[in-house]
């Protein structure tokens, strides 16, 4: 096969064009025959090496119809196969958008609206916060615009009815599911504690209703900024209002709730308030019940919280300490050292 190969190859090759039509004619009859023949036994390498020897037929002088059946044979053997390898999309074309009908190089990207928008009131803010179906980075937005926003009416002395309704929203923020949303929650209360301080005394009752549902959390990514924000809240802008909240929780079912309220009493007991005297008997109650909780973490602080009181109202606190049971006592007796300090 591969010597009737070279031959078919070199008679066409060796065709000039001074060789009469009838001759080249004859050659190509007589081979075409073995052209099916030998390519059908030739392997794919000799073949194409056979085919890259071959030349187009220069021949003007043959007839029309052999001459271009000679050249289409040639020709589709000889060229390669069609290039599979899809075209390099433009850089940001998964995203680009065009008009029906227009060219792709045409496609442009389209960008996305900004979701942290400006927010000029507190009553913009509110509309925002009232509820958790709104987009959550806007809600992140609307929070972290609060301390501009208040400091601005602290400063002209209208800061009372943006905090009269800036209670409920907020509340609706630390109760949500995502700890993004709780967490900044927390750092713009932290941060309003700091910079407003008592002035922000409006907001703590009604926010620590929500902080110490927070406290039982099991995602410690909410519970433990609600407790921080709770202990800062409380020392910076305490009420009577606040102390009833904390009372009122602290018969709370859940044990970790129930913790953070005997922290928060101790805490209190540990300033200078002025309301605190009046709450002294409903606190002496709750340190005795505490004392006496089936957890072990609630009863530590309820001992903690005792000797706090016992340094402001030493008297008071004393008929509570005589009605204790030796292993209450000895509790307290424990703790006495680590609260004094």
């Amino acid at each position: 096969p591969l010597e009737l190969s070279e031959a078919f190859a070199l008679s066409e090759t060796s065709v000039s064009s001074n060789e009469s039509a009838t001759d080249v004619q004859g050659t190509i009859l007589v081979l075409s025959p073995l052209r099916s023949s030998v390519s059908n036994v030739l392997t794919p390498k000799r073949r194409s090496a056979r085919l890259s020897m071959s030349k187009p037929l220069h021949a003007p002088q043959l007839p029309l119809g052999i001459a271009e059946e000679a050249r289409l044979v040639i020709s589709e053997r000889s060229e390669p196969a069609p290039s599979k390898v899809r075209p390099l999309r433009p850089k940001g074309a998964r995203n680009a958008t065009r008009p029906l009908g227009a060219p792709s190089h045409l496609a442009h990207t389209k960008p996305a609206a900004s979701k942290h928008e400006g927010f000029d009131s507190v009553g913009a803010v509110c509309e925002v916060l009232r509820s958790v179906e709104e987009d959550w980075e806007k809600r992140t937005a609307a929070i972290d615009s609060l301390p501009a926003l208040l400091s601005k009416l602290a400063a002209s002395g209208t800061i009372g009815p943006a905090l009269d309704s800036l209670g409920r929203p907020l509340c609706a923020q630390l109760a949500d599911l995502r700890s993004s949303v709780v967490r900044s929650t927390c750092t713009v209360i932290l941060t309003l504690a700091s910079e407003l301080g008592a002035l922000i005394a409006p907001l703590t009752p009604t926010l620590l209703h929500q902080l110490l549902k927070n406290a039982y959390n099991a995602k410690t990514v909410i519970s433990k900024p609600s407790i921080n924000a709770a202990e800062v809240l409380l020392s910076s802008a305490s009420s009577s209002s606040a102390l009833n909240v904390i009372l009122q929780h602290a018969k709370d079912p859940h044990h970790q709730t129930r913790r953070v309220c005997a922290v928060l009493l101790a805490l209190a007991f540990s300033g200078t308030n002025d309301v605190l005297e009046a709450h002294l008997a409903s606190t002496l109650n709750a340190i005795r019940t505490l004392l006496s909780d089936a957890q072990e973490p609630v009863r530590s602080s309820a001992a903690m919280c005792y000797w706090k009181v016992h340094m402001r109202f030493p008297a008071q606190a004393e008929t509570i300490h005589a009605q204790l049971d030796s292993n209450k006592a000895k509790l307290l007796a424990r703790h006495k050292g680590a609260a004094r300090k």
